[in-house]
């Protein structure tokens, strides 16, 4: 990725992180959970852990892990 073009990116996941802040809180659920439920959302037919793995970068414990929260 180009030096110029990644800091741009990551302030704009600061500034997401920032927004979302307030929701999770009232929530009670950590970054990760919140990114796993818009996943989740915005793919109505479904994801398998695999697919919601790949796509948060964490591994297949991680995802179990993170499911087990948010159905509880």
């Amino acid at each position: 990725m180009s030096g110029d073009v990644a800091p741009f990116l990551h302030q704009i996941l600061l500034a997401a992180q920032q927004m979302t802040a307030p929701y999770r809180a009232k929530a009670n659920m950590t970054s990760a959970e919140y990114a796993g439920l818009q996943h989740l959302t915005q793919h109505r037919e479904g994801l398998t852990p695999g697919q919601l793995g790949a796509r948060l970068a964490i591994t297949s414990g991680s995802v179990t892990k993170l499911v087990d929260r948010l159905e509880a």
